[in-house]
């Protein structure tokens, strides 16, 4: 089954009534996903944009794409999760990553592999309600509702196979090119392999971003998911289906970039 989803960043110029407005007409185009980045940064807040996105949908999934383990500790992003997945009605899913940007913008390096498999762990033990060993304190996560999906971020044969191991789905950085996908999904089999996984468990989902903001011109995937920082800048595609056709990007887009009024 082809699942198609749109991939975005909240810009600070936009508001977060324009969030709630741009998710319903992505909901209404018949999208399955809607991400959003987490830059704390360069972007507004990722949880109020996802909850408020929850609020004006009824159907798409949503979650962060992707967020990671420093800024926020994992169960710090647990029980936002499980917010997200109270206010969402069942929808949040959980996009992780090594946190490229994010981290290195406060002077931190990314996430070893390693890091990340303990981190997707403990996790998976919080959703689950598990009462943990924290440094010696007992604790568990009081709001836990259900496993949630967790996506990795991957384009590497170490992380590719980590997220065909443990993971719900892999988001294939860089994947504008099939052959090259073609060789990242390689990975993700062989770690579905280890784990004695089928290939069901897992999806996969490339990650793009559009080449312009201006309406009236053709949308590309390109390689890299950064770029010119416009409020919708990225779209995520099945890899198993022909491309969404781009006047449907395109209109989103202009919804995006309406102005806004300033007093």
């Amino acid at each position: 089954m082809n699942r198609y989803g749109i991939s975005r960043g909240v810009s600070p110029r936009e508001t977060f009534t324009q969030v709630g407005e741009i998710a319903r007409e992505v909901e209404s185009l018949g999208f399955d996903m809607l991400w959003f980045v987490d830059h704390q940064l360069g972007m507004k807040d990722v949880y109020a944009a996802m909850n408020i996105a929850a609020l004006n949908t009824q159907r798409i999934e949503i979650g962060a794409a992707v967020t990671q383990l420093q800024t926020r500790h994992p169960t710090v992003t647990a029980n936002a999760t499980t917010a997200l997945d109270e206010l969402s009605n069942g929808r949040a899913i959980l996009g992780l990553g090594a946190g490229w940007v994010s981290v290195h913008s406060i002077g931190l390096q990314p996430n070893k592999a390693t890091e990340i498999r303990e981190g997707i762990k403990l996790l998976r033990r919080l959703f689950a309600g598990e009462v943990i060993d924290f440094n010696g304190v007992e604790g568990q996560l009081a709001t836990a509702r259900r496993q949630i999906p967790i996506y990795l971020a991957v384009s590497q044969p170490m992380m590719l196979r980590l997220a065909g191991e443990m993971c719900d789905g892999a988001i294939l950085m860089g994947a504008a090119d099939p052959e090259f996908c073609k060789w990242q999904l390689q990975f993700i089999y062989e770690g579905l392999e280890k784990a004695k996984r089928s290939r069901r468990a897992s999806t996969r989902t490339n990650r793009a971003r559009s080449a312009t903001c201006a309406p009236g011109r053709q949308v590309k995937p390109q390689h890299s998911m950064f770029g010119n920082r416009c409020p919708l800048h990225g779209s995520g595609i099945d890899l198993n289906s022909s491309k969404r056709p781009s006047s449907i990007i395109i209109r989103i887009i202009s919804r995006c970039m309406r102005p806004t009024n300033r007093s």
